[in-house]
């Protein structure tokens, strides 16, 4: 198997917190990095799957090491975030609803348009 692809996770409740220990145990995937608005959130679940506590979004995807990243804030904060990643690059993986309105979807989905 070739090299790791580096994922992160934003958002660490109860599903990014699933997301990121699966990022963890898959062969084909490291997770390097987790965010939450909690920095203690983030500092533990970091600590239990040894990836870094990032004090940021933007230090998250700053990151070269990082190739996916899974957003798994509360439905209606994902548009930052999903934007934030696109036009950073990353490939994204969004926790189910994409969005809570057909306005916020098209945000998303436009800036993924936009960036390839």
């Amino acid at each position: 198997m070739g090299e790791k692809l580096g994922c992160a996770v934003v958002g660490l409740g109860m599903m990014g917190e699933r997301h990121a220990r699966i990022w963890s145990e898959l062969p084909q995937t490291k997770l390097v990095a987790v965010y939450d608005l909690l920095p203690e959130r983030s500092r533990e679940i970091a600590a239990r799957l040894g990836a870094e506590a990032a004090e940021s979004l933007e230090a998250v995807l700053a990151r070269p090491d990082v190739q996916i990243v899974s957003v798994c804030t509360d439905d209606q904060s994902h548009v930052e975030p999903c934007v934030k990643a696109a036009e950073a690059g990353k490939h994204v993986l969004v926790e189910k609803p994409l969005a809570t309105s057909v306005e916020d979807c098209d945000k998303i989905l436009g800036a993924f348009g936009e960036s390839g």
